[in-house]
């Protein structure tokens, strides 16, 4: 796991990869879109046996999953980065509900929107050991190692070769960071 993540109030975070609840309970009520919940952050190095295309999800991921109800997961390319993103189905079901709600089923927007979202998504499940197996089609498209690392991302997870991460890390040092504003400050 990466270092300590302040939370919303400036506490510093809950123990296991995800943040409390929003208030004075450090108990989290669940993965939701909006804060309202345990997230996913932090990165952690996992094995990836290509042989049986599985990988161990970190316990501390895990508890987030179990957050929500059930072992269920939505994993598809991401749309900008070399991995793979990792989404509870019920989360990412409802993102794509949100962001689809109000568009015509038969219209271009519609199909040129869910191509992005749906078509190269894939239903799987962590298993009662903690691994996820990742689909043959989707591994032609975004291959990984032996060594992959999982990187939480709020209300889904990313799963990155290790040497992409590690490039995609060495980039993000060399551009300045933007300075938070002062607490109080508006802007």
């Amino acid at each position: 796991m990466c270092g300590p993540v302040a939370g919303w109030s400036g506490e510093p975070a809950g123990i296991g990869g995800f943040l409390p609840a929003r208030g004075p309970s450090r108990r989290a009520a669940g993965t939701g879109l909006k804060g309202d919940g345990a997230i996913f952050f932090g990165a952690e190095p996992v094995a990836f046996d290509a042989k049986k295309t599985r990988l161990s999800v970190p316990s501390a991921f895990r508890a987030v999953l179990a957050q929500g109800g059930d072992q269920d997961v939505v994993v598809r390319p991401s749309n900008h980065s070399p991995c793979i993103d990792v989404w509870p189905k019920a989360v990412f079901q409802a993102e794509v509900e949100r962001r689809t709600r109000d568009l015509d089923p038969f219209s271009e927007e519609f199909d040129t929107i869910t191509d992005g979202l749906t078509v190269q998504a894939y239903d799987t499940r962590v298993d009662a050991d903690g691994r996820i197996a990742l689909p043959k089609l989707l591994l032609a498209e975004v291959p990984l190692d032996a060594s992959a690392v999982i990187v939480g991302r709020r209300s889904f997870f990313q799963i990155w070769s290790a040497p992409a991460w590690a490039e995609r890390q060495a980039a993000a040092k060399s551009q300045p960071q933007p300075r938070p504003a002062p607490e109080g400050a508006s802007a």
